[in-house]
């Protein structure tokens, strides 16, 4: 849906129909609906439209924003009896508790991004290369795409996955650089290195279980059910996916010392504290979030490995 948004405005810019404006709001307001965050992009339709200079066009972006509030407003009443209540309740929760899950650079989704393209692909010196002829025409995909990263760059929490509505712009922003680098000035080198490591890491990306660590971790306690309460040590478990057991007695508690009960401890925090205590099982991340520990295990320690612990001085 935020893909045919900025295809609609797309095409307004080609044409000067009027309805596509309306059409492109109306697709970003559903695509608001799957994901909150992605409503930001329709800051990027104003920011367009300045360029444009019709004045038919403001109008109609008014009127269809209006609009596009009051409808999902009123589906969001049908389904939670009140008015824009999900939006209302996620900004609230979002704007006292995001910084809780673990703070990150402004420029951390930059290099994510930087790091997608796989460098040294894109790299290089474009000689003859028409920046206002290859990416005039596609000023919209631009634009939704930086409105919604440096967005999201502003939030203190960030994580990889809140990019994924806006990778297909990223693929559009490529491909008139790869066009260059591979027709107009037939290089070799890259594209076989891009296509040799994109072909490594995608298998690996696709059937990798994110947050493997702390999913194996509950579907473990639901195998074991004389287990009944477990202590958090530090936050070691940042997220506890209740979906996966079907458990109702279990417990997730702030650590204290206790006989009977098991604590989870990152592996990191082992060593130093817990001598005393033997490990009952490990719950280890997927091989990709394993190696994002191993390059920067400050910024993900929360994907580390996940111990189970019993004290052994305990009967």
């Amino acid at each position: 849906w935020l893909v045919l948004g900025a295809f609609c405005i797309f095409k307004y810019c080609k044409t000067l129909w009027s309805p596509w404006i309306f059409l492109s709001v109306l697709s970003i307001s559903v695509a608001s609906l799957f994901r909150f965050q992605t409503g930001i992009c329709i800051l990027a339709l104003p920011l367009l439209l300045i360029k444009m200079k019709q004045r038919r066009a403001w109008e109609v972006f008014f009127i269809s924003v209006f609009l596009s509030f009051f409808l999902t407003g009123a589906i969001d009443w049908m389904l939670t009896g009140g008015f824009q209540r999900s939006l209302i309740a996620y900004s609230s929760y979002n704007l006292s508790h995001s910084s809780s899950y673990g703070k990150t650079p402004f420029y951390t989704f930059f290099l994510l991004f930087l790091g997608l393209s796989f460098p040294p692909a894109f790299l290089g010196l474009y000689k003859g290369f028409s920046w206002k002829k290859n990416y005039g025409p596609l000023w919209p995909v631009v634009l939704f795409f930086l409105v919604f990263v440096i967005a999201h760059s502003l939030v203190p929490h960030k994580e990889e996955r809140f990019m994924i509505p806006v990778l297909f712009f990223f693929i559009v922003i490529l491909t008139p650089l790869a066009n260059y680098w591979v027709y107009e000035r037939g290089n070799k080198w890259r594209p076989t290195y891009f296509c040799v490591l994109n072909f490594m890491l995608l298998p690996l990306a696709s059937f990798s279980v994110p947050q493997n660590n702390v999913i194996s971790l509950v579907r473990y306690l639901d195998n074991h059910r004389e287990i009944k309460t477990v202590y958090n040590y530090q936050d070691s478990v940042v997220l506890f996916p209740k979906a996966f057991t079907t458990r109702t007695d279990l417990e997730l508690k702030p650590y204290e010392a206790s006989c009977g009960s098991v604590v989870a401890v990152r592996e990191s925090l082992y060593q130093d504290v817990f001598s005393k205590q033997k490990v009952i099982a490990r719950f280890s991340p997927g091989p990709l979030e394993e190696l994002l520990v191993k390059l920067n295990p400050r910024q993900n320690a929360r994907r580390g490995a996940i111990l189970l612990l019993e004290d052994k001085t305990c009967d």
